[in-house]
């Protein structure tokens, strides 16, 4: 393994939302969401809902436990930690839920594990549920230095019937994991798997930060992936994209019903010229309550999906704005905590970024010089397509393996920007073919 660099001492916040007199739940003080209750034994003895909407002056949530009435479970803010929560006993798993806000706003749970895809209603979910087997406890044999990585799409990557208009799923990839197996792979990395507008994309417009898409069958496929995988020796990388969020179907834009103006996205987002990306809104990195929703979701995949490491998505656009040309220094401070927590909490975990090379936050980088740039020749994929000489073809390429940050990188052929038709690219075998 790598020895890092620690990041700067900045220290990690102690839990965001301390319980007071005034609070409606004594139950999982720190947590947000739809938690199960259950008994020593094991039986569900209801549901504890926790959410953070500090302008509201009323919260209640809705679900066929009530009759959807708003009247019958309302919420109680906890002291003034802009936290509203309430414990409803005949809440369970699997039925659907939403806050209501101000007696008018009907939103969904920011932390919903689960979300319905024909109405876009939580879902209550018991995130203890799954049985893990003989993984519970799986470690990768693989260091840092000898991952086989191969990113995958789940929805494109078997789909059993491509004529039926609908994605494959978790479920169907599992079926294709021992070929990955035989070509060597060690380590899957998945393409982002929040749920997200419509039932066909790439991914990097999450919606929900917390559930898994459910046009690839929700999180227990999630999770029925991840341990096939693991029973397979191969380890599981997820992306992750917290530089934008959406830009559609999301129930946290103008959550609590206020917002600077009426185009700003209010609690969760910010409201001045760091606020604008080309593919979405930005979260605000400035505020504690947005650190730590991003901090539980990554503190999710590890706990709840035991997935093995993260790629971050676009890291410049969390510390820097305005297309990297202005530095966000709330941004570094919130990477600076989330590798800290990382190293802490879940030593082994590997962190890896789409754009950082030798950031000593992350353990490795994506490096697209390897790919597209060098000498005149533009890098190693036009020699791979076009190169008639291929002693020089393959001493170039070899030359350029050896760099001072030696396994602190990763280097690839292909990759969902360089190939996909969303950008106008396709596969090298596609164009070798030609």
């Amino acid at each position: 393994a790598l020895a890092l660099a620690p990041a700067p001492a900045l220290g990690l916040a102690p839990a965001l939302y301390p319980l007071s007199a005034e609070a409606q739940s004594r139950k999982h003080p720190g947590k947000l969401g739809a938690i199960v209750d259950k008994s020593p034994a094991g039986s569900v003895l209801g549901t504890t809902f926790r959410v953070w909407a500090p302008n509201a002056t009323s919260v209640s949530v809705l679900g066929p436990f009530n009759d959807w009435k708003g009247d019958r479970n309302p919420l109680r803010m906890e002291g003034k930690t802009g936290v509203w929560s309430a414990d409803v006993p005949a809440a369970k798993p699997g039925d659907e839920y939403m806050f209501l806000i101000n007696d008018e706003l009907q939103r969904k749970d920011p932390r919903a594990r689960q979300v319905t895809s024909s109405d876009g209603r939580g879902v209550i979910y018991d995130t203890d549920a799954f049985d893990w087997g003989k993984t519970q406890d799986w470690q990768s044999s693989a260091t840092l230095k000898d991952l086989v990585i191969y990113q995958l799409h789940p929805g494109t990557f078997h789909d059993p019937d491509p004529l039926d208009d609908q994605p494959g799923t978790l479920r169907d990839a599992i079926g294709k994991l021992d070929h990955l197996k035989e070509m060597g792979v060690n380590c899957v990395l998945l393409m982002p798997v929040n749920e997200f507008a419509g039932r066909h994309s790439w991914g990097y417009n999450p919606s929900d930060q917390f559930a898994i898409e459910s046009t690839y069958g929700g999180p227990d496929a999630l999770k029925e992936f991840v341990k096939a995988c693991h029973e397979r020796d191969i380890a599981v990388h997820l992306d992750i994209v917290h530089n934008h969020y959406g830009p559609g179907d999301m129930s946290i834009w103008q959550f609590d019903g206020t917002s600077r103006a009426a185009d700003t996205g209010g609690i969760y987002f910010y409201e001045d010229e760091r606020g604008s990306t080309p593919w979405g809104p930005r979260p605000d990195f400035g505020k504690p309550e947005v650190r730590e929703f991003i901090a539980d979701q990554v503190r999710m995949w590890f706990d709840e999906y035991k997935i093995d490491g993260l790629r971050w998505d676009s890291t410049v656009n969390i510390r820097a704005y305005n297309n990297g040309a202005d530095l966000n220094p709330e941004g570094e401070r919130l990477l600076h905590r989330l590798a800290r927590m990382i190293r802490r909490e879940y030593p082994g975990k590997v962190s890896i970024a789409e754009d950082s090379i030798g950031d000593p936050r992350f353990d490795s980088s994506w490096d697209y010089g390897w790919h597209h740039s060098g000498d005149h020749q533009g890098g190693i994929v036009p020699q791979l397509i076009k190169s008639s000489d291929a002693a020089k073809q393959v001493g170039d390429i070899a030359s350029r393996i050896p760099t001072d940050l030696g396994f602190r990188r990763v280097i690839y052929s292909e990759n969902h920007d360089e190939t996909g038709r969303l950008n106008g690219n396709r596969r090298i075998i596609t164009n070798v073919d030609e």
